[in-house]
């Protein structure tokens, strides 16, 4: 699969996400869910570069993203109206352009049985039936590249640890016509779907 880029003028998919995430502080109660997604709001990550220093708008870009391979969440790229030159937050130690060379496959799990994730970190044990579901694969050998993304803080046990369910999607209040042309340069999108809704 493709990762899907959701063209929507209408912005009811950033609101949407952004009334969701609102809840984000809820999240300490006592049987609160954890939300599952993780985003990015690009908006706020150029004020931050310019306010504060593109190393600090790349840290806050990292910590989403790392939050996200930890848990297994979905990573929302929310871009809204903005039209970012991508290419310049790219990182190999805080958002690498690997994140952009990833498929999400159907895979077949025993329950009963340790599963690991794409990176070889623990999803979930315990008893159970077989039972489908989806896998991040990322086209590259090792694990290199989360060494180098991951800090020692957030480690587990001195391990770079990701797990299933991870996956990135985009959202663009962009039509398509317009993402071809204006975000052509930033992402790469021979490796999107791009997904249009409309009124």
């Amino acid at each position: 699969g493709k990762i899907p880029v959701i063209s929507d003028p209408t912005e009811n998919t950033d609101t949407f996400f952004a009334l969701q995430n609102s809840n984000v502080s809820c999240q300490c109660l006592p049987g609160y869910p954890d939300l599952p997604w993780k985003i990015i709001e690009m908006k706020s990550v150029i004020v931050a570069k310019s306010s504060q220093g593109l190393e600090s708008a790349l840290e806050k870009m990292r910590q989403k993203l790392v939050a996200a391979l930890k848990s297994g969440n979905t990573l929302v790229l929310r871009l809204s109206n903005s039209t970012p030159d991508l290419e310049a937050y790219k990182s190999d130690e805080f958002f690498p352009s690997i994140l952009f060379d990833c498929h999400v496959e159907e895979v077949e799990e025993q329950a009963e049985e340790q599963v690991y994730g794409g990176f070889g970190g623990k999803a979930s044990e315990g008893p159970g039936k077989n039972r489908l579901k989806t896998k991040a694969v990322f086209d590259v050998c090792g694990k290199e590249w989360l060494n180098k993304l991951f800090r020692e803080q957030d480690k587990e046990s001195g391990i770079a640890v990701s797990r299933d369910g991870f996956k990135i999607i985009v959202t663009t209040n962009l039509s398509p016509a317009e993402i071809s042309s204006k975000l052509s340069s930033s992402l790469p999108l021979s490796k999107c779907m791009i997904l249009e809704v409309k009124e």
